[in-house]
């Protein structure tokens, strides 16, 4: 291990004396989170959680969201020391330690059994519903004041103030043209949002949600804009594919009495937000296609 890590692990949980083993939580993916075993003075082997950004600040925030969210009787990990910094591969990293959650993340890559995947897709519903049911009482915490408030039209207006090449390819303007005579009409009250609902953020034990695990990205935003992404990754097969294959949006749109063309809103707008990173000249294609056919769609539904 590289020992300005090792060491910055260790100074963020006075018991340990050894770290035993790092292993990421998704490896040939991501790095972190990582599973951390350490050996304590005494002797006993305990086990925490590593979790690293290149950008301290976000990591800071997520420090105390989750603090706050213990505070509301969340079951979150416990926040155990950091964040701190290290010089990891030849760059600046943050580092913060939290406490190992029972339970395993809902099951999501790599899913063949349907039924699995539409269970995962109903734990998954709980979970983010328990996060907006949280929205008056996160208003009414101290952490209120840092937590930031995304409306649907701040999102198009970032997209139309950072401009760029995408904005001369015509389907693209078309959209951004369309979304902003549209939206008005489909505005929701914000609610709390741990800002990706990703099913591995979630864990689940006995068939329950037992814990929340990522909260770096977590606002104030529309309830349903979260859900686009379902779509618009639904070509990855192993992964975000299963939600479209179990029907996880057109699920939770029908039990919310969500009108179709207020999603298909949302999911143009949060396209556009996806692809305007991206290269013009080497386009994502499947998420190009996604949007074509919900301007399509919803240019139906209202004409």
């Amino acid at each position: 291990m590289n020992d300005p890590l090792h060491t910055a692990i260790l100074s963020m949980h006075p018991q340990a004396e050894v770290v035993i083993d790092i292993q990421s939580y998704r490896p040939g993916y991501l790095a972190y989170p990582a599973r951390v075993t350490m050996r304590t003075a005494t002797g006993p082997v305990i086990f925490c959680v590593l979790k690293a950004n290149i950008n301290p600040d976000r990591l800071a925030y997520e420090a105390q969201i989750i603090r706050a969210m213990a505070d509301l009787h969340l079951p979150v990990p416990n926040v155990l020391g950091g964040p701190v910094t290290a010089m990891y591969d030849r760059q600046s990293l943050a580092v913060l330690l939290v406490g190992d959650l029972p339970g395993h993340p809902l099951p999501w890559l790599g899913l063949t059994d349907l039924s699995t995947a539409y269970r995962t897709c109903q734990l998954l519903q709980k979970g983010v519903e328990r996060l907006h049911a949280l929205t008056p009482h996160v208003l009414a915490h101290p952490i209120a004041k840092i937590v930031p408030s995304i409306t649907l039209e701040s999102e198009l207006q970032s997209i139309i103030s950072r401009r760029g090449a995408w904005f001369d390819v015509p389907i693209f303007a078309e959209a951004v043209m369309l979304v902003e005579a549209m939206l008005p009409r489909f505005a929701s009250p914000l609610v709390f949002s741990n800002g990706d609902y990703n099913p591995l953020n979630f864990l689940v034990n006995d068939d329950a949600i037992v814990g929340w695990i990522d909260f770096d990205h977590a606002c104030f935003e529309d309830p349903y804009i979260g859900f686009a992404k379902f779509l618009l990754l639904a070509d990855d097969e192993y992964g975000w594919g299963a939600g479209a294959k179990a029907g996880l949006v057109e699920r939770y749109m029908y039990e919310h009495q969500m009108a179709p063309a207020a999603f298909l809103v949302r999911l143009v707008l949060k396209g556009l937000q996806h692809i305007q990173a991206t290269d013009p000249a080497n386009p994502p294609h499947y998420m190009v296609q996604v949007i074509t056919e919900a301007m399509s769609r919803l240019t139906r539904v209202i004409s």
